[in-house]
């Protein structure tokens, strides 16, 4: 009989209040397919019943379901229930929706051991328990079960009364065992009879197959467990039975509960928003703890992804994969007549593996010895090495026959042809810490800390990550540390671990609510385009006791207009418990962000609400919100800088070092690219010390970049220490990568910690590539298709690995250095391709081989583009221009061979004059093609032009100058920009007011100043220049009332230009206003093997390729709803190369 009595479906807001709306609950139970494949091809439907209704005013819907055509005793549905329900709140209509499944059991009760071990030891008491527990692991206590033990033939049977926790004891008299002895724990005597056509009740048996403990001279120790959790700092009595003869080492284990010793609390357990509180962490003395507390809506977002101390002790448990890894596991050689020399690797010590059910037939397997527990498998389990000459092992008997492979063996103490009841596996979990001292206050404990009464406050502040920092603390234990509660009505999930000379230890979450009785929330979308309309709703919480008279008002603003309501202001009645929904419909009518500025009050009014008292809050009765909106302009951003250095010398990295974070407007979703925000911090902190420029503000910004850079790269890191562009999702390891991190790493060194074994790891790595010839073989895919060309990749590959190996600190005395500096020589007659020379002068500048150096700058300068006083060098296949040529920005490829050259100038051990001059000309071309953000096309012309033109500032520093920049249009004075050595690496900017419009530029005074003018547009998608074909269309293609809420975006892409493969290509697919993507279907694609990598943000889908070929890639993920948005314009899907932006379609 099926019993399922109630259905639940409850709804709650972060801070725990319940949410009033529309509930939908289905429960579904699905055919089973093998049942019905065979005789009918179509499935019957599955059994449903669909529940719908207004949640009551506890957020909650619970009602008895009756089952009665679930009830099939038949063996033809699933044995599960799965239910799905969803909840609309009923002002604002956002849904939300949650599933569950329960597994259908025909189990009445189970009966489990605890307290046992896997083996005995012979002559001392075996003990243990056995729990009786029903279908739900309620403890049935007062009732009879049976312990059987299989001694060879015998069978021996033994009953016990549960008590009131449903457990019984037991303790067996080994002294007359000698061979694998097997226990049963029944809640019946008779073994049932199974039936594979329908469902019969089942009563689950529990089983152990024990070994008897190896020990030479038959000396035995053993640690009965103490029950219950054991309390730090208290002596803990623990009984020892032994039988001990000399000249022999014996040992025990056993795990046992302990209470955590690193705990944190807040002094109080709900704050207002805003107000200071704080927060306590204990630990052992001297701890380094990890502290973060975050919205609880990010955790129910992936609570799979929450760090657990379960999750922690997995990893280090080594006892659950069964002991040493295989390096130490030790082989012992065992000599036996008729056998071939066998090796033997002990068996893991928790293979005891229970025989199958009857036998059948036998077949010649390789013989293997088996082995009985001894100490070293019990050392083993627990993840210890031991070095000793004691008797530890058991040793290996010879067999007389070859041994034989049984398919099925009768499980001891069951009844041939018998079915069984069932097999429970013990639980193995091992608990670590389980304590605290009685002198560690719990978070109730806690005084709370005085607040001021507030009477108007202004929320504006809502982090998803409130705290992640690290707390030192100090001897006593204990740490306090002040902090402000965020402006979100929330709980704040917070946990800590910490890290002592002791160990590691990690406390229980705790939970802040931030709340008040009072408040508004606005609900509006993340983005909108200019000339839409959006409803912006503002939801009124009363969670008073009473109910309060209310206003309400939108702030009007200069930068949108509201059309529906002018005044945008309400008063009336709230209820207690209740809320109400107010609505605006707004227009943007500025570009960026623009701030919604929303005011409620709790009028101190006199006036009843119906037949109610109303009351005035004593405090927090005024609530303002302001929370902003992104308006974008549409289209597609057209964005060209033009630059000019108005001298040969001057301080060029002011721009960079403003816009470190963002070099390049582009996504850094893989680890090349995570690789150029972390190396520019490096050149940019080297010419700030050598120029004497560094300031506390800059060193600690850059260096928080250079940590988390650190860190986030570990990710795309292959267990043979390489590196790829999307980690252990790719194949194999990246050489070229690695040399990249290799270098930059090493160079960090000087400013953040880097571990050495990651640089040496990575060496490693490249020393194993490098063939006979002295030259590296590539490994992984190259992400830029401009450095493909058959000898001349490897030489450059070969190249980039050899300066960077010089880079680190090696050179030519090092034998692999010295190979691949050979092989780069003996190969320079064959060099055609000016990006190899270019690597090659570097490389030969960084390793002092003048001759050869000399050699490639002569070729170089036969290949040098020059005029109007600048210096650079192009492919001869490089992309075709654009017809903008006072716009006009190099393709990377030119940018990054140009600053291979800059560098071999700037690098070495004596830079003349003549040098600096050529040197002066390369940098004024260089600066031409900087991004208005001081980085440049892509990753890797940023990369090393920065590198390039941070060595060429520090040369030519200099502390003087002052000049005064004026730009006029039509006579009139528009800007003047002072420029001295105080402010010189401060970025000034004014915007041009009229655009297009012709200026002038003019300096007075002495010195160097750098110039650019950027100027952004955005214009509709243009037609596809013949790189990449791209089709989007939706499911359903029309706008129907279903697709008014949700509906699919099916996106093909392929790459239709002069190469057979794009290089790492891009997909950015922009949402509808009031859209958001549907998070598991956006998920579902990176299953996809074409698809490296997906970023998901509130208004955009990245989707990553490793390349694009002619084959179409076809992919759709599902758009829903989120917010009411009118007059909504297209939205834009474009494909471009990551390496030569010009290459695009939308």
């Amino acid at each position: 009989m099926l019993t399922l009595p109630f259905i639940s479906v409850a709804d709650r807001y972060t801070y725990g209040k319940p949410v009033q709306g529309q509930y939908s609950a289905t429960v579904c139970r699905k055919p089973f397919i093998y049942t019905w494949s065979s005789g009918n091809p179509e499935l019957p439907p599955d059994l449903c019943m669909t529940m719908t209704g207004k949640l009551e005013r506890s957020g909650c819907f619970s009602k008895k379901v009756e089952l009665d055509f679930f009830n099939k005793v038949a063996l033809t549905e699933v044995m599960t229930f799965n239910v799905n329900g969803s909840v609309t709140e009923d002002d604002t209509g956002v849904t939300i929706s949650g599933s569950k499944s329960c597994q259908l059991s025909s189990v009445i009760s189970t009966v489990t051991f605890e307290e046992t071990d896997e083996y005995y030891k012979k002559g001392i008491p075996y003990t243990g328990w056995m729990k009786l527990a029903s279908a739900d692991g309620t403890p049935i206590k007062g009732q009879t079960i049976y312990l059987f033990t299989e001694l060879g033939s015998q069978l021996l049977n033994q009953s016990y009364k549960t008590d009131d926790s449903g457990r019984a004891f037991f303790c067996l008299d080994t002294c007359d065992w000698s061979y694998p002895v097997s226990l049963r724990g029944s809640f019946k005597a008779q073994w049932q009879q199974w039936d594979y056509e329908k469902v019969v009740p089942r009563y689950q048996n529990a089983f152990l197959h024990l070994k008897p403990f190896y020990s030479k001279s038959k000396s035995f120790l053993k640690i009965q467990s103490v029950r219950g959790e054991l309390p730090c700092g208290r002596t803990q009595h623990v009984q020892v039975d032994y039988i001990i003869q000399r000249n022999e080492l014996h040992e025990d284990a056993k795990h046992m509960d302990l209470h955590y010793v690193v705990t944190l609390g807040f002094s109080q357990e709900e704050a207002l928003p805003g107000a200071d509180i704080s927060l306590h962490l204990h630990s052992a003395a001297g701890s380094l703890c990890a502290v973060r507390a975050v919205d609880k809506s990010t955790v129910l977002m992936k609570p799979k992804e929450e760090l657990t101390r379960d999750k922690v002790f997995n990893m280090i448990r080594p006892g659950y994969f069964g002991g040493y890894p295989y390096q130490t596991e030790d082989q012992v050689e065992m000599h036996c007549p008729g056998f071939s020399l066998i090796r033997e690797r002990m068996l893991r010590p928790v293979d005891f593996v229970h025989p199958s059910l009857s036998r059948r037939r036998r077949s010649i397997m390789p013989w293997r010895p088996e082995r009985d527990p001894d100490v070293y498998s019990l050392v083993q389990a627990m993840g210890i090495k031991m070095i000793t000459n004691a008797n530890i092992r058991q040793p290996v008997e010879c067999p007389e026959t070859p041994m034989y492979m049984h398919q099925h063996v009768r499980l001891p103490g069951t009844p041939a042809g018998g079915g069984v009841g069932g097999i429970d596996l013990a639980d193995r979990r091992t608990v670590f810490y389980n304590s605290v001292p009685e002198s560690v206050p719990r978070q109730a404990d806690f005084l709370p800390d005085s607040q001021p009464k507030v009477e108007e406050q202004v929320r504006k502040h809502f982090p998803e990550t409130w705290i992640w920092d690290l707390t030192a603390v100090g001897e006593s234990g204990t740490a306090t540390v002040p902090v402000t509660v965020p402006d979100t009505i929330t709980d704040w999930v917070t946990g800590t671990f910490c890290l002592a000379d002791i160990g590691f230890g990690m406390s229980s979450p705790v939970t802040l609510r931030a709340f008040k009785p009072f408040f508004v929330d606005l609900s509006l979308p993340y983005s909108v385009v200019r000339g839409e309309t959006f409803v912006l709703k503002a939801t009124i919480f009363n969670y008073l006791k009473e109910p309060i008279q209310i206003q309400i008002q939108l702030l009007r603003s200069e930068e949108f207009k509201v059309e529906a309501h002018p005044e945008s202001e309400y008063t009336g009645c709230l209820g207690a418990s209740e809320g109400q929904t107010f609505s605006w419909s707004v227009t943007p009518l500025k570009l960026g962000e623009v701030n919604l500025t929303v005011t409620t009050e709790a009028l101190d009014s006199k006036e009843a609400c119906g037949n109610e008292i109303t009351v005035t809050p004593s405090e927090g009765r005024i609530d303002t919100v302001i929370k902003p909106i992104l308006v974008k302009p549409g289209g597609v951003l057209k964005e060209k800088a033009h630059s000019y250095l108005l001298c040969a010398q001057g301080d060029i990295m002011g721009t960079a070092l403003q816009n470190i974070d963002r070099l390049l407007t582009m996504p850094y979703g893989c680890g090349e690219q995570n690789m150029a925000k972390f190396a520019p911090n490096i050149y940019i902190m080297q010419y700030l010390r050598k120029t004497n420029q560094m300031t506390p503000e800059i060193k600690e910004k850059a260096v928080e970049y250079l940590k988390s850079g650190y860190q986030r790269q570990l990710n795309y890191k292959h267990d043979d220490g390489s590196y790829s562009a999307f980690g252990k999702s790719d194949q194999e390891g990246n050489t070229w990568l690695t040399s990249f991190v290799m270098k930059s790493f090493g160079k960090g060194r000087d400013d953040i910690y880097v571990d050495k074994v990651y640089i040496d790891q990575a060496l490693k790595y490249l020393r194993e590539h490098q063939v006979e010839s002295g030259c590296f073989n590539s490994s992984g895919k190259l992400f830029h298709n401009a450095l493909k060309g058959g000898v001349e990749d490897i030489l450059s590959l070969s190249a980039y690995i050899t300066a960077a190996m010089l880079e680190l600190g090696l050179n030519d005395t090092d034998s692999t250095v010295k190979r691949a500096l050979a092989c780069l020589k003996d190969s320079l007659p064959t060099i055609t391709n000016t990006y190899t020379l270019a690597l090659m002068a570097y490389t030969f500048t960084l390793a002092d081989y003048k001759e050869a150096r000399d050699k490639v700058i002569a070729e170089l300068n036969e290949q040098a583009i020059k005029s109007e006083g600048q210096i650079h060098w192009e492919r001869k296949d490089k992309p075709k221009q654009e017809d903008v040529p006072y716009w006009y920005q190099a393709p990377t490829a030119e940018v990054e061979m140009t600053s291979y050259v800059l560098l071999a100038y700037m690098s070495q051990h004596h830079v003349s004059k003549e040098d600096i001059g050529t040197a002066s000309q390369i940098v004024s071309w260089l600066s031409k093609q900087q991004n208005p953000y001081g980085g440049f096309s892509s990753t890797q012309d940023t990369v090393v032009a920065l590198n390039g033109l941070a060595i060429y500032a520090g040369a030519t520093f200099s502390e003087k100058g002052d000049v005064t920049v004026t730009v006029k249009s039509e006579d009139a004075i528009q800007q003047q920009f002072h420029v001295h050595n105080k402010n010189r690496l401060l970025v000034q900017q004014a915007p041009l007011t009229k655009v297009p419009g012709e200026y002038t530029i003019s300096a007075v005074g002495k010195g160097c100043v750098y110039m650019q003018t950027t100027l952004r547009y955005n214009i509709p998608p243009p037609k596809s220049d013949g790189t990449f074909k791209l089709a989007v269309t939706t499911d359903p293609e029309s706008c129907t009332e279903a697709a008014k809420s949700k509906f699919m975006v099916r996106v093909t892409a392929s790459y239709i230009g002069n190469r057979e493969t794009s290089n790492m290509a891009l997909i950015v697919v922009d949402m509808v206003s009031g859209f958001i993507p549907v998070k598991s279907s956006v998920r579902e694609l990176e299953r996809k093997k074409d698809v490296k990598k997906v970023e998901i943000k509130p208004d955009q889908v990245t989707i990553y390729f490793d390349q694009l070929d002619k084959t179409p890639h076809r992919f759709s993920f599902s758009l829903e709803q989120d917010n009411e948005v009118k007059d909504m314009k297209p939205a834009t899907v474009t494909v471009y190369d990551y390496y030569e932006k010009g290459e695009k379609s939308c």
